[in-house]
């Protein structure tokens, strides 16, 4: 699903082209700025593994370089605690890789 839910309106008169363009443009710039899909950059489940693994979010030199894989089984619950203008999407992206 889009970020730009006007996209029809917006692009459907004047110079069509041009604007679906813009959009277009608009549309990837969205999309890469969102927390949701950065989850899924960070994040991954494999069966009842749930692994965070990416070099890009790591600090330079981290000591505890590389995956960190949690057993999902081992845990009853799991809660997210965080603080910032992106975590209700953030915290979207982790209900839905983890399902129930």
């Amino acid at each position: 699903m889009g970020r730009i839910r006007n996209l029809e309106d917006s692009t459907s008169h004047g110079n069509s082209n041009g604007r679906k363009l813009v959009a277009d443009i608009m549309e990837t710039a969205l999309l890469a700025g969102d927390p949701y899909n950065s989850i899924f950059e960070l994040a991954r489940r494999d069966g009842n593994k749930l692994i965070f693994d990416c070099k890009d979010f790591e600090a330079y030199e981290d000591p505890n370089s590389g995956p960190a894989v949690y057993d999902l089984d081992a845990f009853d619950r799991i809660y997210v605690f965080a603080i910032g203008k992106g975590i209700q999407r953030m915290a979207k992206a982790l209900e839905d890789l983890l399902g129930d």
